[in-house]
Order: structure tokens, then C-alpha cells, then sequence
């Protein structure tokens, strides 16, 4: 009787929460019914129906897009931790022929970000298709350790539509043209 629980009614207050020493011991434990139960639903959903899940919830952990993701003021800057390294990104766009019609273009844009401590990331968008590129960037720089007073290079072609993306990202961030644009 050490362990019971009493549920609030109407002849007296609740009485202690329910305690179990398992949950203490593994606190991330999912019971193996379950996983299979899971695993059942997942097979007997259509793809199509899982994928949209998938992305409605990788949509809704990016927030809402913004014009400038610098947040506080230097006083706050120079307090943080000082950072690993520099991060720099390679971000470059192309044009690809529609596959079916054939006769439109569509803008990709590809960055690769490359801090000096740790592997690179890379992210891919559709220019114009894509409702939060600038978010999409600031997750994967975030992912990587990215702070506000982090140095932070951004090579590029020099496009509008790259520099407007990777603009009011940093403060102590800098753009420098790619060799292959200079020469």
C-alpha cells in the first residue's frame, strides 16, 4: 500500500501522485508494445500521408521567417562564451529546366556551412517556392553552434537574391565574392 493512489473525489483532496522506481531508473523508456503498435500504424499509412506529417512538424519547428535574426545588443554580445571558430559558407544558386514541361526555369540555392571544429551541414531550397530559406539557414547555423558574436564568412556570387538570404544573419558577419566570380 506503499505506492497507492488516490484520485480526487468528493470525500476528501487527492492524495499522493503515482510513484514507480522503473521510471526513475529509465526515464526515456517506451514499452516495446507500443514501438510495435507504432511501427504498425506507420506501415499502413501511405507515404504521401507520412511525409506531409514529417514536413508540417519540420515546418513548425523552424518558426516564423523574419527579416533579421540578430537578437540583443553588443553589451549582451561580448558577454557569451567566446566561440569555436569561425563558420564559413559556401552558398551558390543555379537554374534547372522543369522536368516536365521543359520549357520553364526554376532557381535552386545551395549553401554548405563549414565551421573550422566540426562536420558541414548543407541545406537546399527552391528560390521562390521556399516560404522560409533565411530560417532553414539560421537552423542549420544554430545546429552548428552559431552564436551572436561568432565570426561568420559567407562566400557567394554575389547574387541579390543570396545576399538578401544571408543579410541580418550575424552581426559579425562579412560577404566576400567567390575566386571563381573575381577572376
Amino acid at each position: 500500500m506503499g505506492n497507492e493512489v488516490r484520485s480526487p473525489s468528493r470525500w476528501g483532496p487527492p492524495g499522493p501522485a503515482t510513484v514507480s522506481p522503473l521510471t526513475t531508473l529509465l526515464p526515456g523508456h517506451i514499452a516495446p508494445e507500443r514501438l510495435c503498435l507504432e511501427a504498425r500504424w506507420a506501415s499502413l499509412v501511405p507515404y504521401a500521408a507520412a511525409a506531409d506529417l514529417l514536413a508540417e512538424r519540420a515546418e513548425a519547428e523552424l518558426g516564423d521567417e523574419r527579416v533579421s535574426f540578430i537578437e540583443g545588443c553588443p553589451a549582451e554580445w561580448q558577454e557569451l562564451p567566446i566561440p569555436e571558430g569561425r563558420i564559413i559558407v559556401g552558398i551558390d544558386g543555379g537554374y534547372v529546366r522543369d522536368w516536365t514541361e521543359k520549357k520553364t526555369n526554376f532557381e535552386i540555392i545551395v549553401a554548405r556551412s563549414m565551421p573550422e571544429d566540426r562536420p558541414p551541414r548543407y541545406v537546399g531550397l527552391v528560390h521562390g517556392y521556399d516560404t522560409k530559406p533565411k530560417c532553414r539557414l539560421v537552423d542549420v547555423l544554430t545546429n552548428q553552434g552559431f552564436q551572436a558574436n561568432q565570426d561568420i564568412t559567407f562566400l557567394t556570387d554575389g547574387c541579390e537574391e543570396i545576399r538578401a538570404l544571408t543579410e541580418g544573419i550575424g552581426p559579425c558577419s562579412e560577404h566576400v565574392l567567390d575566386w571563381f566570380r573575381a577572376t
